[in-house]
């Protein structure tokens, strides 16, 4: 019980904290955003607990957490920034068409079904035992961040911290305050992500057209499946994909909310996964984007924002790496090879082109029948994406110069690409199917974009 309750609380946490910009979310939006951004505030919190050697209880979690609550609903009240439409909320469900009813009925019977999921089993795939989950239940153990553990015998300490420790603290929340199995956060993860991106593409088009492509995204077999185990790839591609899309959805409204919440899950991103180098194709086109539209004042808080995030476990990694005799760390080199070009290529393509082909064909008819006029208003969108792909290139060609067996993890390649999907069919509504300003009948944009010559009526 008292993991719900907490569960609850750090949601309603980071509710109230995105209900400083309340008029530009809707009340559900907010609450997806609450729970990101809530739990990657608690599992922060526990590590600034550890760092600061101050042993883990549940009295530490939840009372922090009443007080932040209360500081926050003394500050947002006055304002009015407070509201729960519930009511409002369910009636409007009462408006929606056969069409829309059906797409969210699926999208809700595939939640509950990961939901039941992870509630009948425990962590049991590889990497979850061996190192999420083992080093929750050690940090459980001691209340403690456990180095001394961790980092015996020390030719192991470069695998126990080869990742931040968001997924094993996360973990860890839930042991302390009395569950056993932490895997329904994976579920709420995958729940908050599909409401983010519903709500995303809202703003763009139609509520019939946001629901079928947030189906879509809800079936694809890789996000349901993460959605039921252990894996950090899912917690990534949520924080990474948030702060994708808001990134877009503040250069196409130039609203503050947008930005800030854009800079904090990226930065959230990187206490999931550090390794992966997308971030750096975020910040580069961040910086071309504010060049381009005069506002490169805006780089310098967003850049903070994510390294004081980021760099708050690089810099405490390396001080338990000190820690460590006789650490035997790969020197990482770059150096310049055709062989292994032109090895890296089919291997991407094997590993993450073919096995994603749908959306690269999406991608690709972007281009094909995109326009060149919604192509150059969209240039944003379209050139971060090229640029993320031009990265799985890139960095698996530093890998190949740097790692002997850097073929072998093909399903690794594969698993580190899925944050694509949302990108792409994004970037496809952006293309395609936003409503200009008037919000014409989709219909209407359908008619004209691809002069048919019927009328359609699916409940626009």
């Amino acid at each position: 019980m008292l993991v719900v309750l907490t569960i609850f609380l750090i949601t309603i946490l980071g509710f109230l904290i995105v209900s400083f910009w309340k008029e530009d979310f809707n009340f559900w939006e907010r609450l997806s955003l609450g729970f990101g951004l809530g739990i990657g505030l608690a599992t922060f919190w526990l590590f600034f607990l550890g760092v600061a050697k101050i042993p883990f209880s549940s009295q530490l979690v939840v009372l922090p957490l009443v007080g932040a609550i209360s500081l926050l609903l003394v500050i947002l009240f006055p304002k009015g920034k407070i509201e729960f439409p519930l009511k409002s909320q369910f009636k409007a469900f009462k408006e929606f068409s056969l069409f829309q009813r059906a797409f969210l009925i699926l999208i809700i019977a595939l939640v509950c079904w990961s939901f039941l999921q992870t509630f009948v089993w425990p962590p049991f795939t590889w990497d979850t035992i061996a190192l999420y989950d083992f080093r929750a239940q050690r940090f459980f153990e001691t209340r403690s961040l456990a180095e001394s553990i961790l980092i015996t015998p020390s030719w192991l300490a470069p695998y126990t911290y080869s990742y931040p420790l968001f997924t094993s603290l996360a973990h860890t929340l839930v042991y302390i305050l009395g569950g056993e199995n932490p895997k329904f956060i994976y579920s709420l993860i995958y729940l908050a992500l599909l409401s983010c991106f519903y709500f995303c593409l809202r703003r763009r088009t139609s509520r019939i057209l946001s629901l079928g492509i947030t189906a879509v995204l809800a079936t694809v077999p890789a996000f349901v499946y993460h959605s039921t185990i252990a894996y950090s790839n899912l917690p990534y591609v949520f924080y990474f994909v948030i702060g994708t899309l808001y990134f877009w959805e503040w250069a196409t409204y130039d609203k503050k909310s947008y930005f800030w919440i854009s800079a904090l899950f990226l930065g959230l991103s990187t206490w999931t996964r550090s390794q992966e180098p997308f971030w750096i194709a975020n910040l580069l086109f961040l910086g071309i984007y504010c060049l381009r539209t005069k506002r490169v004042v805006r780089v310098l808080p967003y850049t903070l924002i994510f390294f004081a995030i980021r760099q708050s476990w690089s810099i405490y990694r390396h001080s338990v790496y000190l820690q460590v005799e006789n650490l035997q760390e790969v020197p990482l080199k770059l150096s310049f090879s055709f062989i292994k070009l032109f090895a890296v290529i089919p291997f991407v393509v094997r590993n993450v082109v073919l096995d994603w082909r749908v959306f690269i064909l999406v991608f690709l008819a972007i281009f094909f029948w995109g326009g060149r006029k919604q192509l150059g208003k969209n240039w944003y969108i379209i050139g971060l994406i090229l640029l993320h792909i031009s990265m799985i290139f890139a960095g698996t060609y530093y890998l190949s110069v740097n790692l002997w067996w850097w073929d072998k993890i093909g399903g690794s390649a594969a698993r580190m690409s899925i944050f694509f999907f949302p990108l792409i069919l994004y970037a496809a509504t952006a293309i395609f199917f936003t409503i200009p300003k008037g919000r014409k009948k989709l219909k209407e944009i359908i008619h004209l974009k691809f002069k048919v010559d019927y009328k359609i009526d699916l409940g626009f």
